[in-house]
């Protein structure tokens, strides 16, 4: 039995040093890399300060914090806050990758316990590296050291003079102190003289436990050697107090720039407003065509965004928009010779505006509203050459509408991936194209609209699918009845047989988005 019992209370002790062990860790959040593909940097940075040291918050918990709260894409302090308070963490760890190959800069910014961020950067070669991981960890335990010696030097009272007595024991352990540092600066001289080569950079010969130090004339860096999978040899370490870092860069809503293409299907109907004739045969038959087809494309490029999607100047852009479809025969038949006659036909749509995007809130979440004004030229053309080889006729004119078109669109997320979208537009048209000649129906007002609205879902940082329908209408007042086809229809040219028509184009389009 005192063996039992000298067993259980072994164990007990064991499980409260464990528990004890585990609760002492400093809980540390590290937010996703910008750029950081696959988030292999993320992983090797975890790796580098799990341990003994600090207890790692997975990525998983992590994104659900950031989506939930909602932070800004360029963290302040009181947003590493906000994530810390919810994930009950002492160390917030953000950072924005740049750079490519063996050149890669991780900056990085650090918050620790409430007091204010400090920023880095880190050059390296490879995320993985044994060596980047060591230089990492020795780095970030530094940093986090500094930031609470910092904290509790501004905090701590101000000391008592000393007196003369005690200002000479301080002087004096001074001088030990600038000997021994003395003394061990020659021995890193010494170490880097041995090692270094033409460019003085430690090289790819040196152990994993050499740290190689250089003073800088403006800020601290700290070179490493690294091992063979690290090329350039090298990997710094500076203070970068300028640089700018982002959870979430170039959301959806606040893209640089975007294209989409894929595929869209369109249909069109043209009505005419006439008089009633007695026999029915006058009256210009209305035209509706099925759904076929067409190919889509858009673009959007916001040129400022690039450098500062929080800036004034991001919301200044252009874009463009091209419609096209793929294959379009219509049918008509001629009573006259009691025959039918195919003629190909294209339907078209082209636009190119620019004006400026607001974001309200500045998250990733946010809804925007985007002004602006276009150029707009949509067309419904048939080739005529079989009907006239057959000296037969297509009562349906051409249109091509050349507009100036104000623009307000939206954005309205109301999930982190999926967002509603639309846009309105007023056609202020300036010419209609061949059926407003006098030998169709003539001088007409002509007034039109477009609009379009659908779903935005994005399935990673860089791509999204979009879903949209759209609806354009045309209305015609022919005015003089100057047309051919106006007012001649019943063999009478001095009354108005046609006053108006209504010409809408209707379809969909679903296309893959890539954007930054």
């Amino acid at each position: 039995m005192r063996a039992i019992h000298a067993a259980f209370a072994v164990a007990v002790v064991i499980v409260m040093s464990s528990a004890v062990a585990h609760a002492s860790k400093s809980k540390v959040v590290i937010t996703p890399i910008e750029s950081d593909s696959g988030g292999e940097v993320q992983k090797a940075l975890g790796a580098a300060l799990s341990g003994d040291d600090f207890s790692i918050v997975s990525t998983k918990e992590t994104g659900k914090a950031v989506k939930s709260l909602a932070l800004d894409d360029e963290p302040t302090d009181k947003d590493f806050a906000k994530l810390a308070d919810a994930l009950s963490a002492e160390v917030v760890v953000a950072g924005k990758l740049d750079g490519a190959g063996d050149g890669k800069m991780l900056r990085i910014k650090l918050y620790v316990k409430g007091k204010k961020s400090k920023k880095f950067s880190v050059q390296f070669g490879n995320p993985k590296s044994e060596k980047f991981k060591k230089t990492m960890h020795a780095t970030l335990i530094d940093k986090i050291g500094t930031i609470n010696k910092s904290g509790e030097d501004e905090e701590a009272e101000p000391a008592a003079e000393p007196t003369k007595k005690k200002t000479a024991k301080k002087k004096k352990a001074t001088e030990d102190a600038a000997d021994e540092d003395d003394g061990a600066s020659k021995k890193i001289a010494k170490t880097k003289k041995k090692k270094k080569g033409d460019d003085d950079t430690a090289t790819d010969d040196s152990t994993d436990d050499e740290v190689a130090v250089k003073p800088l004339a403006k800020k601290k860096k700290k070179k490493v050697a690294s091992d063979d999978d690290a090329p350039d040899g090298e990997l710094e370490a500076d203070s970068e107090e300028g640089s700018s870092l982002h959870l979430a860069p170039h959301a959806a809503n606040k893209d640089a720039v975007r294209v989409d293409f894929g595929m869209g299907i369109a249909g069109r109907s043209l009505v005419f407003n006439s008089r009633t004739f007695t026999d029915g045969q006058g009256m210009p038959k209305a035209f509706k065509n099925a759904p076929v087809p067409t190919a889509h494309l858009t673009g959007e490029l916001f040129p400022f965004a690039f450098q500062d999607p929080k800036g004034r100047a991001a919301g200044l852009g252009v874009w463009g928009e091209y419609d096209k479809t793929i294959s379009l025969t219509l049918q008509s038949f001629q009573p006259a010779t009691m025959t039918t006659i195919q003629a190909k036909a294209a339907q078209s749509h082209f636009s190119i505006g620019g004006g400026y995007r607001f974001a309200f809130n500045k998250t990733d979440v946010s809804p925007t509203v985007t002004i602006g004004i276009n150029y707009t030229k949509s067309s419904y053309q048939i080739d005529r050459t079989a009907a006239n080889a057959a000296m037969a006729v297509i009562d349906l004119p051409d249109t091509v509408y050349k507009a100036f078109e104000p623009q307000l669109s939206f954005r309205i997320p109301f999930a982190s991936s999926v967002a509603l979208i639309g846009t309105g537009k007023g056609m202020l048209i300036t010419d209609a194209g061949q059926i407003t000649k006098k030998e169709q129906y003539g001088q007409a007002q002509v007034l039109g609209f477009e609009a379009n609205g659908g779903l935005d879902i994005t399935f990673s940082n860089r791509f999204a699918l979009r879903l949209v329908g759209s609806f354009m209408r045309v209305g015609y007042t022919f005015t003089k009845g100057s047309g051919d086809k106006a007012n001649n229809r019943d063999g009478d040219p001095t009354t108005k047989d046609v006053f108006g028509a209504a010409d809408q184009v209707y379809g969909g389009s679903a296309t893959l988005g890539v954007f930054y």
